[in-house]
């Protein structure tokens, strides 16, 4: 099997359209940046409500929305 590379990627918050790739509402709190490595070292950004996203996860995955990583 062949390495593969791991970066860790931190979004820019401040800049770009933040409309939620799930229900395409405008973001105004509970930002969850989603990040999808493609070809090379491209990569495509979307962003969701948390809440959004932890709809469409399966029970079986972990995940805390941000909003509730803050509680």
């Amino acid at each position: 099997m062949e390495d593969s590379k791991i970066h860790q990627i931190w979004a820019d918050l401040v800049c770009g359209d933040h409309h939620c790739c799930f229900c395409g509402a405008w973001i105004e709190q509970d930002l969850q940046p989603i990040m999808l490595p493609l070809a090379g070292d491209a990569i495509q950004a979307l962003s969701a409500h948390g809440s959004c996203l932890k709809q469409r996860l399966d029970r079986a995955v972990p995940y805390l929305s941000p909003s509730e990583a803050r509680e």
